[in-house]
């Protein structure tokens, strides 16, 4: 840190970024270095980082850096998950989980750095509006309309069962909500007297034995496909040619409104695909590790989902809908709130920003 900072490079650079520049280009910075150069830059600057890297491996090396430098509390990496086109039940709620509780903390936690493979930062997230929009922030006194909240909690993701366990189920029982937000380690235990709250506690969800009462507690969306409008949806599927697949699956939105192979009607559902970039703001710096890796890993994504929607077309058990199923990493970087910063050894093209400023920052690991 103490040679970073006898840089009068580095300086500017920190004084740009607190000034919340952005578009700046950083080169000489080789990959053992990268974490040093993002911890002593926040560290001067008080932001918090969104880090991008090129694929999951690179992430995981630069999460074990950055938890030496900053601190395992501060530092969070965002899984990529697997897009589900069957219908099947996966191991994928975890991911799912995994992927909600960091949006949780981009949000409320400060002094946080988020590493994430590129192809994360492509997939679709719940949108911020409709995360803010469906969020409940309890304590107690506070009254609600119980068949408005078990509406908003359907359409959150949450499913009815007679004894909460995992995340993303629910129970209403006399005067009492049990409920399993992904952001919590364990199920949240409500009660009410008459429609308004009278205690909150956590509880062991092994044991449902009540533990710590608590005076605030937040409801968050329990999935990241959220849609209350099955009947667009479904009006949009009827009108494409008809498959097996797709008349079950109509079958399915109208009698239990999500199930796992939703994936397949995502451009039904999200005009444009959100992603979890669209969380930043200015108080972040949003660091983009060698652009061109990124760009070639992004195209190759692309030809990646093309190919397996292809496949489906072809094989009759989708039609090609149109829409996309990724985000386009371009817009949605020059579009962030955050302060953008490539870094690389060498300077080289770049496709994700319009470069403002440009330093080389002399690196050693």
């Amino acid at each position: 840190m103490q040679h970073l900072n006898n840089l009068p490079e580095f300086n500017k650079l920190a004084a740009d970024i607190s000034s919340g520049a952005s578009g700046i280009s950083v080169s000489g910075v080789t990959s053992s270095a990268r974490a040093d150069l993002i911890h002593t830059l926040l560290d001067k600057t008080r932001k918090s980082a969104f880090v991008v890297a090129e694929n999951m491996y690179d992430a995981k090396i630069l999460y074990e850096d950055l938890c030496f430098y900053h601190g395992s509390d501060n530092v969070v990496l965002f899984p990529a998950k697997d897009y589900i086109f069957y219908n099947i039940e996966t191991a994928a709620l975890r991911i799912n989980n995994d992927r909600l509780s960091v949006i949780d903390r981009i949000l409320n936690q400060k002094d946080i750095i988020v590493v994430a493979p590129l192809d994360a930062v492509m997939q679709y997230t719940v949108p911020k509006e409709i995360y803010s929009k469906f969020l409940y922030e309890i304590k107690p006194g506070a009254r609600f309309d119980f068949d408005e909240l078990t509406h908003n909690l359907t359409v959150m993701g949450y499913k009815r069962s007679d004894c909460v366990e995992g995340v993303g189920q629910m129970n209403f029982r006399g005067g009492i909500l049990d409920i399993f937000p992904p952001i919590y380690k364990n199920p949240i235990r409500i009660e009410f007297f008459d429609d308004e709250v009278e205690t909150i506690r956590f509880f062991d969800a092994a044991t449902q034995i009540s533990q710590n009462t608590t005076d605030f507690c937040r409801i968050t969306c329990s999935r990241e496909l959220i849609y209350d409008d099955v009947n667009s949806i479904i009006e949009k599927i009827n009108s494409y040619p008809k498959t097996d697949w797709t008349n079950r699956d109509i079958e399915r939105l109208e009698e239990e409104h999500y199930f796992p192979s939703a994936d397949r009607y995502l451009p039904f559902i999200y005009k444009e695909i959100p992603s979890v970039l669209s969380y930043l703001n200015k108080d972040f710096v949003l660091f983009l590790d060698y652009p061109p890796a990124l760009k070639s890993r992004a195209e190759a994504y692309e030809k990646e989902m093309l190919g397996i929607l292809t496949q489906f077309a072809e094989n009759d058990s989708m039609p090609l809908f149109d829409g996309a199923y990724l985000c386009d990493i371009n817009a949605i970087v020059g579009t962030s709130s955050a302060s953008v910063i490539t870094i690389s050894n060498v300077a080289s093209d770049n496709d994700f920003v319009n470069v403002t400023k440009s330093y080389e920052i002399e690196s050693r690991s």
